[in-house]
């Protein structure tokens, strides 16, 4: 997994990139160590079986991802995808501060647990309060329902429910 951001005007516009196919970024120049102690810049690796029993309380919608896009949502950042529906990358976009303190508390986190009688690995980009949010909804990316993401939804002025931020995706090992 390759995290990359840009601070812009107040706001960190990123990519994660699950399965970067080539290293395009120089990371030699990076200075998230002038402000996270190098030790705290890892992904740790969770093993905790009940960790899925919170999916349960949140709504699985209808459509996959894809086929829900401009039906129950929009977005202004979105989730890249293969052909096959499976998630290659996605932006996020928040403070600068923010970003940090993800870094430094660890947020970023990869789970090994069971959610509907199968063991799954989640991959948290947000507080843990964010990702366990019932209010929360899930997308299957696949129709094999092998891969999902995890969204805050909001509605806009319009009344149109927008994707606020992907909080996680869930994936079979």
């Amino acid at each position: 997994m390759r995290i990359t951001c840009e601070a812009g005007t107040g706001f960190t516009i990123g990519m994660i990139a699950l399965q970067p196919e080539t290293l395009d970024v120089d990371c030699s120049s990076s200075q998230i160590t002038h402000v996270v102690d190098p030790e705290r810049i890892a992904i740790p690796y969770v093993e905790d079986e009940e960790y899925g029993a919170c999916f349960d309380t949140m709504s699985m919608m209808e459509g996959t991802y894809q086929e829900e896009f401009g039906k129950s949502y929009d977005v202004e950042f979105t989730i890249d995808v293969d052909k096959k529906g499976y998630i290659t990358k996605f932006e996020h976009t928040f403070p600068l501060e923010r970003y940090i303190d993800l870094v430094q508390t660890q947020s970023y986190q990869v789970i090994r647990t069971n959610w509907r009688g199968r063991t799954y690995h989640v991959m948290t980009y947000g507080y843990d309060e964010e990702v366990r949010n019932p209010s929360n909804v899930i997308f299957r990316c696949t129709n094999e329902e092998d891969v999902f993401v995890v969204e805050r939804l909001f509605l806009t002025l319009l009344r149109q429910p927008q994707v606020s931020a992907s909080v996680c995706f869930i994936s079979v090992p």
